[in-house]
Formats: structure tokens, C-alpha cells, sequence
């Protein structure tokens, strides 16, 4: 659970969660990417992506590039 940890802000985060942690999560795994920083996340359906995508941008961080494969999708976000 993101939301039990005590980790400082990094340059990069990494987040091979499901579309729906992801999503549920997604206010407390932006406040552990560093303002310019980096938010990878993997373990998304293709259908949850919007959902995700959604949930991140309510948290300032943007898409810069998305990967699919097959149904799964990964992207790259960038925090402002």
C-alpha cells in the first residue's frame, strides 16, 4: 500500500500496480515524484487507462508517452 510508506520524493518513481490501485493511489504516489520528475507506471488494461490518466492529471502530472502491448499499457509521466 503507497499510502503506508514513508519514501522522500525522487527524480523517478516506478508503479507496476494495477489500473485500479493506480488509480485509487494516485494522490500519494504523485507527492513521492519530485517537482520536473518522472512517474512510470505499468500494469494498466488498455480499458483502464483513461481512468488512470485521469486520476494523475488531477495531480499535475501529464502523460509525455505511452507504450501498449497487446491489452496491457505502460506510460511515462512527467510532474511539473
Amino acid at each position: 500500500d503507497p499510502a503506508a510508506t514513508s519514501l522522500e520524493p525522487a527524480d523517478v518513481v516506478l508503479a507496476n500496480l494495477t489500473g485500479d490501485m493506480l488509480r485509487r493511489t494516485a494522490a500519494v504516489i504523485a507527492k513521492l515524484v519530485r517537482a520536473g520528475g518522472t512517474l512510470i507506471v505499468s500494469g494498466v488494461l488498455d480499458r483502464e487507462a483513461d481512468d488512470v490518466v485521469a486520476a494523475f492529471e488531477r495531480e499535475s502530472l501529464v502523460v509525455a508517452s505511452k507504450v501498449a502491448e497487446g491489452e496491457w499499457v505502460g506510460m511515462r509521466l512527467a510532474a511539473g
